[in-house]
């Protein structure tokens, strides 16, 4: 019985069912296995049967494959190594006449180090460059082609070079025994190395013409001021007399933190002050002066702080020109870059959105009203006429 026949039958009374796929996959399975438990134990993966007539199945179908399989299996990579082992490559130089071909090395089991694997290639590419441009020649007919612009120089040069050369048995062995100190190649390490620098050089050099070719138009006083300083620090007196500079400094911005809080307060009290001015008719006079004092101090500073809002009026801009006849760049700039800046009915800066903005002149449209005045309480007194400045009129002497 044929051993695909035997295996498609054996799959029939395991599973109830075969197909060529499988009984393929089965006896490829088979094949590349050494024992029949290996091969119980990859069946039993991939089929649901009892694990008795699997085992039997697997014993009988590893009997039936014949030994070339299973000996061409486990001999597959010796082979494949031993191949790989033999092929061996060189490499040709092209457009060589008179060199000659270049034999394949004798086959080796020894691995080269990488390093000298790279300096082997690097001499090959070498000498292959150095035989191509001895052996190039320029005759009349080929004065046209691609290399018609050459010139006779170069040969000559090249040959000085190849007569100033020592021999070979003049030249001093290397370690490895090779009689040209050939460059080693360099690691990718060093040649990151050698860019870095290269690259710090070449910043540098460009800054540096930068420098030269940029016309220094603002003097760097940053130099100036850190010299100072540390001579400040040296220095007791001009210590003390800047220090009573930077106190005098410190109060003026204290006081300006402190005016707003301030203000804010007797804000609030103006306003509880006012409430209470209305409810309560029992104040006495004294108190009510004291409102009133408060209320006229707390105008006075708003008044103040709304001078230089410049609403209600038209400010000139500052001169560019300085005193000493030149156009101050800085203040050009200022002027240039400045923005406009919304502020608030007490004069303080502030950012302003567009509906809010319009929220605003609405509501100033609105107040745009006739206002009612005050009613001023006045006494009850009538008007007194003089009888002889009376005028007799028309109308009485005519009724009379």
């Amino acid at each position: 019985m044929d051993v695909r026949t035997f295996i498609s039958d054996n799959l029939i009374k395991l599973v109830g069912g075969s197909e060529s796929m499988i009984v393929d996959f089965v006896q490829q399975t088979a094949s590349s296995v050494k024992t029949p438990d290996q091969l119980h134990d990859k069946l039993q993966a991939m089929i649901d049967a009892d694990d008795k007539d699997l085992r039997t199945f697997s014993h009988q179908l590893f009997a039936r494959l014949p030994k070339s399989d299973k000996s061409s299996s486990s001999s597959r990579p010796k082979d494949a190594s031993t191949k790989d082992s033999k092929k061996r490559y060189a490499l040709l130089d092209m457009n060589v006449e008179d060199e000659q071909p270049v034999s394949a090395p004798p086959p080796s089991t020894r691995r080269r180090d990488r390093t000298e694997d790279k300096k082997d290639r690097s001499d090959r590419h070498d000498r292959r460059d150095r035989h191509t441009k001895r052996l190039r020649r320029r005759d009349d007919g080929d004065f046209d082609d691609r290399w018609g612009d050459e010139e006779y120089e170069e040969e000559d040069e090249e040959a000085e070079e190849e007569q100033s050369r020592p021999s070979a048995s003049k030249r001093p062995r290397l370690d490895n025994g090779s009689a040209s100190p050939r460059r080693r190649s360099a690691s990718p390490e060093d040649e990151e190395e050698r860019d870095r620098k290269e690259r710090i050089a070449f910043e540098k050099r460009l800054r540096e013409k930068d420098e030269r070719g940029t016309k220094k138009i603002v003097e760097d006083r940053s130099k100036h001021d850190s010299a100072s300083r540390r001579a400040l620090a040296d220095d007791p007196k001009q210590r003390k007399a800047q220090l009573e500079d930077i106190r005098l400094r410190s109060r003026q911005e204290y006081l300006k933190k402190r005016e707003a809080q301030e203000l804010a307060l007797l804000r609030k009290q103006v306003a509880e002050e006012q409430m209470e001015l209305r409810e309560n008719p029992l104040l006495t006079a004294q108190e009510k002066a004291e409102f009133e004092k408060n209320k006229r101090t707390l105008e006075i500073a708003e008044e103040r702080l709304r001078i230089d809002d410049h609403l209600e009026g038209y400010a000139l801009p500052d001169d560019y020109i300085t005193e000493k006849g030149k156009i101050s760049r800085k203040a050009k700039s200022d002027t240039l870059n400045s923005r406009h800046v919304d502020r608030d009915e007490y004069g303080r800066e502030r950012f302003v959105t567009e509906h809010e903005e319009w929220e605003n002149e609405q509501l100033a449209k609105t107040k745009a009203q006739i206002m009612v005045t005050e009613r001023v309480n006045e006494a009850d007194y009538e008007y007194v006429f003089d009888q002889d400045q009376q005028i007799q009129w028309m109308t009485d002497r005519v009724m009379s």
